[in-house]
């Protein structure tokens, strides 16, 4: 049948949301790595990488269950953080 209307754009966004949630979780987790080796000394950079993956990660996952339960202001309120 092929890909169509909403249900396409619907899968498009929960791919995509879930893409998201594993680059947050990757920068979270070399962020981690790096400090935890000591290949990154500088405490402010390492914070400030888990902030944005945190940022990023809480954004994908409202995108990833508006996209999901097809919940309009969820979906509007992720539109403006994004």
């Amino acid at each position: 049948m092929g890909c169509a209307g909403f249900t396409c754009s619907k899968h498009s966004l929960c791919v995509l949301n879930i893409l998201y949630v594993m680059v947050s979780l990757l920068m979270i987790g070399i962020a981690a790595w790096g400090k935890w080796f000591g290949l990154v000394s500088s405490f402010q950079v390492v914070g400030g990488i888990i902030g944005v993956g945190v940022f990023l990660f809480f954004v994908a996952v409202a995108g990833l269950i508006g996209a999901m339960k097809h919940h309009q202001v969820l979906l509007f309120f992720v539109s403006l953080l994004l």
